[in-house]
């Protein structure tokens, strides 16, 4: 086996421009060259490409396990990096929320450390939401709603009971669907 250390992991970064695996994680996780933390999240792909070359278990300079190597090594800088933003929003996110000390603030800080409270929570959302879509849906989409999610029925059973065709259930759902889209 051979022994490789992270300088030659940064050597082979550098030699072989790899450095676009970094630049594609960062760019699929949405960091561009103007986000104030794209310098050190690159530092940190650069870290874990390295690591990364240093734990392979092939060979990253053969042609044969190249291949395998650039897979490896993409997966753990995207997951390094994706590690890093999320420590750093749930650290932006706990500032916030002790800056903020209103109730709303105390009511969602509790529902994140009680389970049931985040239920209860998450049932009210609901429940909000099936109202507004219930306000602003026609008679004939309201019945389709009840029909949907409180008696579970599908599309032929909802056509038939409605005396309608297949048909026009798929384009009442569409409709149902815009009405959800504008609460969204």
């Amino acid at each position: 086996m051979i022994n490789r250390t992270m300088r030659d992991g940064f050597l082979h970064l550098t030699l072989h421009h790899n450095n676009r695996l970094i630049k594609i994680s960062l760019h699929k996780l949405h960091i561009y060259p103007d986000h104030r933390q794209y310098d050190d999240l690159y530092q940190e792909g650069c870290l874990a490409y390295a690591k990364a070359y240093v734990s392979f278990d092939g060979d990253p300079e053969t042609y044969a396990d190249l291949d395998w190597f650039q897979a490896y090594a993409y997966r753990r800088i995207y997951w390094r990096l994706l590690d890093l933003l999320k420590h750093s929003w749930n650290y932006v996110q706990a500032q916030e929320t002790s800056v903020d000390q209103s109730q709303a603030t105390n009511l969602a800080l509790q529902a994140q450390a009680d389970p049931v409270a985040s239920q209860a929570l998450q049932k009210a959302d609901l429940e909000h939401a099936l109202r507004y879509i219930r306000a602003h849906s026609t008679p004939l989409q309201n019945q389709y709603l009840s029909l949907v999610l409180d008696a579970d029925l599908t599309n032929a059973e909802i056509a038939r009971i409605l005396g309608i065709s297949r048909q026009s259930v798929y384009e009442l759902r569409r409709r149902v669907q815009e009405v959800v889209k504008r609460y969204m």
